[in-house]
């Protein structure tokens, strides 16, 4: 599990998770989170935003180490040096031959790594701006329509603590607790990741060598994995910059067969919903601790009936120490 960074609760005393009736419903019934299959959230290049442009940058970091590598490999004998020659012809030349090693080897690890990833998403605090963090972001309430939607305010270093824990419970997972980057300039991005990338690259050239040499073990590939799975679930689309956003994005074994030292794999349990017709992919977050979620607050939504909403939701509470306040916006979805 890579551990959340240290700056999200200094930097965010409150997260704010944005959500529809049935979903405040089901949070404070079943005091979990639903994480969602990216594949299935609202930014249609989810995850794979930042794909190219790592590898590229990846590449560009381990070609010379990973061509030095091999001709040392080539220089052992004359067979190494044969069948390599054999592969540079096969694909093109030396340097053709190197790429697509090496992106082989990014695919790869993305494919391990992120095609299984599921996202569960807060709006950041907005230290400069009390009135969002009072009364919500239009844009979100926009999202809910007629049915207004409503946020739950959570305390963010509560909320770390119990990340901390759900990720102890599993042998599959690879965790992430941080910040959205929005950067365009894909450099920006790694420069604020430096140590996380030039481990994952490290870890390539040793890929590579691995691979040469049919070793099958590489002590660093859990650490390497976990970094890249956080240089590949951070970055997203500067379009959704206004939404501030930090995120848990977390794994799933795509298997649930498997077995360490002959006990079987802790993996989450996947479950199913159906959403405007479609059968979306979900997993529950914190399921296993039998813990109430820090829930500071309930803001209500904009809505025609804003204040009995309100009293609906206190009567969910019943005597739970929550806050519940409705937003001053006055917006009102038209009906078309």
């Amino acid at each position: 599990m890579i551990k959340s960074e240290k700056s999200i609760p200094e930097e965010n005393p409150s997260l704010f998770h944005y959500t529809s009736q049935a979903g405040l419903e089901g949070i404070l019934a079943s005091q979990t989170i639903f994480a969602t299959h990216y594949k299935f959230l609202n930014d249609a290049t989810e995850i794979e935003h930042f794909k190219s442009a790592l590898a590229e940058l990846l590449e560009q970091k381990v070609f010379a180490p990973v061509k030095k590598r091999i001709k040392a490999l080539a220089a052992t004998s004359d067979d190494s040096k044969s069948n390599l020659n054999a592969i540079y012809r096969k694909h093109g030349g030396e340097t053709k031959a190197i790429k697509k090693q090496i992106a082989s080897q990014v695919n790869t690890i993305f494919r391990l790594t992120c095609e299984n990833a599921y996202i569960a998403s807060f709006c950041g605090w907005h230290p400069h701006a009390p009135r969002l963090n009072q009364h919500g972001l239009l844009s979100q309430w926009r999202a809910y329509g007629h049915d207004g939607g409503f946020a739950l305010e959570f305390d963010t270093k509560a909320l770390n603590e119990l990340f901390k824990e759900d990720g102890n419970l599993y042998d599959d997972s690879l965790s992430y607790f941080g910040n959205c980057f929005y950067d365009e300039d894909p450099k920006k991005i790694i420069a604020k990741r430096k140590a996380e990338f030039d481990f994952v690259g490290d870890f390539l050239v040793d890929f590579a060598d691995a691979l040469a040499t049919d070793q099958r073990r590489l002590p660093d590939a859990a650490q390497a994995a976990q970094y890249f799975f956080a240089l590949s679930s951070q970055p997203k689309h500067p379009g959704f910059s206004e939404e501030n956003e930090v995120r848990i994005a977390t794994t799933v074994s795509s298997r649930s067969d498997e077995v360490i030292d002959g006990e079987p794999l802790r993996t989450r349990q996947i479950k199913f919903r159906n959403t405007a017709g479609v059968t979306v992919p979900y997993i529950e977050l914190f399921a296993g601790l039998n813990k109430r979620l820090p829930i500071k607050r309930i803001l209500v939504g904009p809505h025609v009936d804003r204040d009995k909403r309100a009293v609906y939701v206190r009567s969910l509470l019943r005597d739970l120490p929550i806050e519940v306040t409705v937003s001053d916006i006055p917006y009102i979805a038209v009906k078309r």
